[in-house]
C-alpha cells in the first residue's frame, strides 16, 4: 500500500550542469524517466536529465546538479550544442527502444535516440506547402465521403417514404375491394333470393298487423 509518511521531498531553483555552468530555468513541465532509470525533465529551456537521481536523496548528494546532453555538430569541429536549447519543452514520452518523443510549445515534435545526443527526426509546427496540399486534399475528401453519406441517406429516406406510401396505398386498395366484393355478394343474394325474401317480408307485416 502507497504510503505517502516516509516520502523525501526535495525543492530548488537552483541548477547547474556538467559544466559547473548555471541554468537560466523559469518552469518545469514534465518529467519521464527513462528504461535506463535516467530522470528527463522538460523545461523552458530544453531538457536536462539526471543520470542518477538516487544520488539526490543521499547525505552528500546535490540536488542542483543535472546534465544537459551535448549534440555533436559533426561538422568537422569537436563543437556541439545543447539538447533543444531555448526550446519550450511540453512534455517527454519514452517508447520501447528507450527513444525520446520530446514535444514543445512552438518548434514541433522531436525524436531522438535513447542517449540524447542526436535527433533522429523533426516535426514543425508550422505547416509548409507540402503539409497544405495534404490537408487540402483531405478537405476535398472528407467533403467527398460527408456528401455520398448525405446522399445515401437521401436515397434511403426516399426508399422508405415510398415503401410506406407503397403499403398504404395497398392497404386502401386492399380495403376497397374487400368492400366491392361484398356489394356484389349482397346484390346478388338479393337478386337470387328476392321472392323468398318478399315472402318473408309479407309473413312479417301480417304478424306485426294482427297485433
Amino acid at each position: 500500500m502507497f504510503n505517502a509518511d516516509d516520502d523525501i521531498f526535495h525543492f530548488s531553483d537552483n541548477f547547474v550542469d556538467q559544466d559547473e555552468e548555471r541554468l537560466e530555468i523559469s518552469f518545469f513541465s514534465c518529467v519521464a524517466e527513462d528504461l535506463n532509470g535516467t530522470i528527463w525533465v522538460g523545461t523552458n529551456n530544453g531538457p536536462i536529465v539526471f543520470y542518477n537521481p538516487s544520488a539526490i536523496t543521499e547525505p552528500n548528494g546535490t540536488l542542483n546538479s543535472c546534465s544537459r546532453i551535448k549534440v555533436p555538430r559533426n561538422d568537422g569541429t569537436d563543437l556541439a550544442d545543447y539538447l533543444l536549447e531555448g526550446v519550450v519543452i511540453n512534455t517527454i514520452a519514452v517508447d520501447g527502444a528507450n527513444r525520446k518523443w520530446i514535444g514543445s510549445k512552438d518548434d514541433g515534435v522531436f525524436l531522438v535516440n535513447p542517449a540524447g545526443d542526436a535527433v533522429i527526426s523533426a516535426r514543425s509546427n508550422h505547416l509548409g506547402p507540402d503539409d497544405q496540399d495534404v490537408i487540402e486534399k483531405g478537405k476535398i475528401m472528407i467533403k467527398s465521403i460527408m456528401e455520398k453519406t448525405r446522399q445515401a441517406a437521401c436515397r434511403q429516406w426516399i426508399a422508405l417514404q415510398q415503401q410506406l406510401r407503397d403499403q398504404q396505398g395497398q392497404g386502401t386498395t386492399e380495403y376497397a375491394i374487400l368492400v366491392g366484393v361484398l356489394v356484389v355478394i349482397a346484390i346478388i343474394a338479393i337478386v337470387a333470393f328476392r321472392s323468398k325474401l318478399e315472402e318473408l317480408w309479407t309473413t312479417i307485416t301480417e304478424n306485426v298487423n294482427s297485433l
